[in-house]
């Protein structure tokens, strides 16, 4: 489809809601649902938000006592999201990107999955949070050359810890011998992520955070008649910050953010590998992930907003050597790449190269300007419209070929 337009309408990102508050003394309860039409069951994943139908995007409790400390539990923006204010996971507090595209932008680290959360306040100013979440192993399936691997997910799969029977076929022979096929749709985790957030805030400098993200991977590799099973595992993680500068007071505010780390994909917005798993031992090498979003939020005038962001992700080279000696990973420069330049197989073929295009992500960047116009506003609601343009640049990790 790379040749081709495209035009569509749709009403999928259509939005429910429903909030209730209540007091209780010195404890304020909230609890907070939203849904959309976004989902893909029965093959969806909860990778970086959970895509069943209808898709849940938000679904928490919280109790926020008088000493300063709140406790959530349930489905939100996750602490790797940058915050307008504090470390809550309310929208109001939320930064998301206001453009039309359903994925944000590259470089925009965030996700939207069960989560348990402790938060406190100091004073006025200063925030910190911890949280528990729920954890997706997204392990490179292109370089699993051994099979006798268990507790890891095909290709960009994740969570609930089972492995489905995909496909089963039986043969004609007298009796008959009915095989299947075990595709993994779920990663089998060992324990959640651990996330931390710093934050500082005032009403004339702005917002400041810094992040910290834990997270610990397994697999086995799984018995054989001569060898002992064994469980395999390595540690992923990062650090990132984010702030939101008003520049000038209700007109302009600059925002910057970014995540730096090894094993950390999952929690940035292309989402690609967290590790790859060598075919020598099953051990797993973590993928070095580097992303990075900066813009400006714009109003103009009381109706009119205009919005440019930058981002930009790269994710490192990560390569092995087999029983073989030859290389295997994310990036291997012995790959074949040459289809990568047609638009049909067929035409690799007929030019004399390789059809296969198997480059690695090196590097992603995208630009965006995005706007709207409220051509009304009021007690009754708002109608709004607007455009977005966008850019986008991906390049890859070079092969045998180029």
């Amino acid at each position: 489809n790379t040749k081709l337009t495209e035009f569509g309408e749709t009403a999928r990102d259509s939005r429910l809601s429903l909030r209730a508050d209540a007091d209780a003394g010195r404890t304020k309860l909230t609890g907070y649902y939203e849904i959309d039409f976004f989902g893909t069951s029965p093959s969806a994943n909860p990778n970086q938000s959970t895509s069943y139908t209808p898709r849940m995007r938000l679904g928490w409790s919280r109790a926020k006592f008088g000493d300063g400390w709140s406790i959530t539990g349930g489905q939100m923006w996750n602490l790797t999201t940058l915050n307008r204010k504090g470390t809550e996971s309310e929208p109001s507090l939320t930064w998301v990107p206001n453009i039309i595209e359903a994925q944000y932008s590259i470089g925009y680290n965030w996700g939207r999955f069960a989560e348990f959360r402790f938060n406190k306040q100091f004073g006025t100013k200063v925030n910190a949070a911890f949280s528990l979440a729920n954890p997706s192993y997204l392990n490179s399936g292109a370089t699993n050359t051994n099979s006798a691997v268990a507790g890891l997910a095909s290709t960009g799969a994740g969570v609930d810890g089972n492995s489905l029977v995909s496909t089963c076929t039986t043969s004609a022979a007298t009796p008959p011998v009915t095989t299947c096929t075990n595709t993994p749709t779920y990663s089998t985790n060992l324990m959640p992520d651990f996330l931390g957030k710093l934050t500082y805030d005032d009403p004339k400098l702005g917002h400041y955070e810094i992040k910290g993200l834990g997270r610990i991977f397994r697999d086995r590799d799984v018995p054989t008649l001569t060898t002992a099973g064994v469980d395999n595992h390595t540690y992923g993680g990062g650090a990132g910050f984010g702030a939101i500068v008003p520049l000038v007071p209700k007109k302009i505010d600059f925002m910057a953010q970014g995540l730096f780390g090894k094993g950390i994909s999952r929690y940035t917005d292309s989402g690609q590998y967290d590790f790859v798993v060598q075919s020598t031992g099953q051990n797993m090498q973590t993928v070095l992930g580097l992303s990075s979003l900066a813009g400006f939020e714009t109003h103009p005038t009381p109706k009119v907003e205009i919005d440019t962001l930058f981002g930009n992700e790269y994710y490192g080279r990560t390569t092995y050597l087999t029983s073989s000696g030859a290389l295997a990973g994310y990036g291997v420069p012995t790959a074949t790449n040459s289809g990568c330049y047609f638009e049909t197989a067929a035409l690799a073929t007929a030019a004399g190269v390789s059809s296969t295009c198997t480059g690695n992500n090196r590097d992603l960047w995208n630009g965006k300007l995005y706007g709207y116009y409220d051509a009304f506003k009021g007690t009754l609601g708002t109608l709004r419209f607007g455009a977005e343009f966008d850019y986008v640049e991906r390049t890859t990790w070079s092969g045998a070929n180029g």
